[in-house]
């Protein structure tokens, strides 16, 4: 008899920032990493013989947890990933469920139907899931192995492993990052101990605890945001008000802000490259607005958010974070090694903000009311 500890990676970019994390190798956040010193203590006087992971970053960090403390080696398997999620993958969630509403759907509550153009099915995800997994198997006879993988894939292996059909697979749950299933294997003779066990994690570090997605019903009525270029033709009006309301949002006065040359700036990044000026929209409502330039305060080495705005009616929700997000994507394709943006030294609520999702001082810049903070996030 084999035992096998099933481990969902801690939380990374993709589960904070709203997107279609599948192959896509993004980062653990603080807060993953903050989750793997609980991990790292579940599995103190738990003997492990043998560690395997995916080969994705997200899964090799949290596998530290365990194979180091223990001095063991970590063996690598891409059968281990997350399903590949063709072309919604790195999508925003926004997006995709806009997009695709139908297919989001089966993902999270059916995804024996779910079906996108080169994306993965839950059957060629199982099958490559245990086949790496009867191989683990077969190479630790009465041992014990740990193998960190990702939430969809673990949850189609179990389904597999337990007889439990795909299209009844959506009843088995999703996992909490860092969540721990235990199985035994015997031959033929499977035997699950528990599963999506999270005991380990402290209230306000548990990540699915905070949304709502997941649970049946509740995925229309998540709040994701989906990006699209601002149209500079037919959105000058928003663009203007969302402007002046920021400015009196910091200064508590218009005085000073030059609404019309914000504008023409914003107009010239956009006839450039359309991207670098995203609405901001839940479903269809206009929510705010993402502004990218790539040359000021950077170099080649930064991307800079010019203006990160959402209105009053969608402020203080965790929703900034997704803006965040959205730049992070675009600037680490284009090789950017860090964000920058700058912020006034009044705006409390945004450096609070900023600081949190791993921005520190860098410097300053001189401002109409005064100097700046010049803020970074490596990424």
């Amino acid at each position: 008899m084999t035992r096998v500890y099933f481990i969902r990676h801690a939380e990374a970019e993709g589960n904070l920032y709203r997107r279609m994390q599948g192959h896509y190798d993004g980062h653990l956040t603080d807060n993953g990493r903050r989750q793997l010193e609980f991990l790292e203590k579940r599995f103190k006087n738990i003997r492990i013989d043998a560690v395997y992971s995916s080969d994705l970053r997200r899964a090799i960090e949290t596998a530290a947890a365990i194979h180091v403390p223990k001095g063991l080696p970590l063996h690598t398997d891409p059968r281990l990933r997350e399903f590949y999620f063709g072309i919604v993958e790195d999508m925003p969630w926004g997006n995709a469920g806009y997009e695709f509403p139908d297919q989001i759907r089966y993902f999270n509550e059916q995804p024996h139907l779910f079906r996108l153009d080169g994306a993965e099915t839950i059957f060629s995800v199982q099958r490559r899931m245990r086949e790496a997994v009867d191989e683990i198997v077969a190479a630790n006879p009465g041992k014990t192995a740990a193998v960190v993988t990702h939430g969809s894939a673990l949850r189609a292996l179990l389904a597999d492993l337990l007889g439990v059909p795909a299209e009844k697979s959506g009843s088995l749950g999703h996992s909490e990052n860092t969540a721990v299933s235990c199985v035994e294997l015997d031959g033929g003779s499977i035997n699950l101990i528990y599963k999506n066990d999270a005991g380990h994690l402290p209230e306000d570090m548990r990540t699915l605890a905070k949304q709502s997605w997941w649970k049946p019903g509740q995925l229309e009525k998540e709040l994701n945001i989906r990006f699209t270029p601002m149209d500079p033709d037919e959105c000058r009006r928003l663009y203007i008000e969302w402007r002046l309301d920021a400015w009196r949002h910091i200064y508590n006065t218009e005085d000073g802000c030059d609404p019309e040359a914000f504008w023409e700036e914003a107009v010239h990044l956009s006839r450039r490259r359309p991207e670098r000026l995203q609405l901001c929209s839940f479903m269809d409502e206009p929510a705010g607005v993402l502004q990218l330039d790539e040359d000021r305060y950077g170099g080649v080495t930064a991307g800079h958010i010019s203006f990160c705005y959402l209105t009053p009616k969608y402020r203080f929700r965790h929703l900034g974070v997704q803006l965040i997000g959205e730049a992070v994507s675009r600037f680490r394709r284009e090789g950017r090694k860090a964000l920058r943006l700058c912020v006034a030294y009044e705006n409390l609520s945004a450096i609070r903000f900023y600081e949190k999702n791993g921005f520190r001082q860098v410097g300053e810049r001189s401002g109409c009311f005064g100097m700046l903070k010049l803020m970074e996030k490596e990424i």
